[in-house]
């Protein structure tokens, strides 16, 4: 992969994602598809997504747990 991708937070931009809450994030299977939308195949936006969230800071995983649920 000769592309270099900006990573998770970079896609989860505000006012994107759930209907009424103008700054919810689109989740883990709307960043996948915008990386998707990028030319990846459905697998590869699949590890650029979770490697990017393995990559997340710490205070990226206090303010949401649900990161630790990636493994690797």
């Amino acid at each position: 992969m000769a592309k270099c991708h900006p990573g998770f937070n970079a896609l989860a931009s505000k006012g994107e994602g759930h209907s009424g809450n103008s700054g919810a994030h689109p989740g883990f299977k709307g960043v996948q598809s915008k990386i998707e939308g990028e030319g990846y195949s459905p697998d590869a936006a699949g590890a650029i997504l979770a490697s990017k969230t393995r990559e997340a800071s710490g205070a990226a995983h206090k303010a949401n747990p649900r990161l630790n649920r990636v493994k690797g």
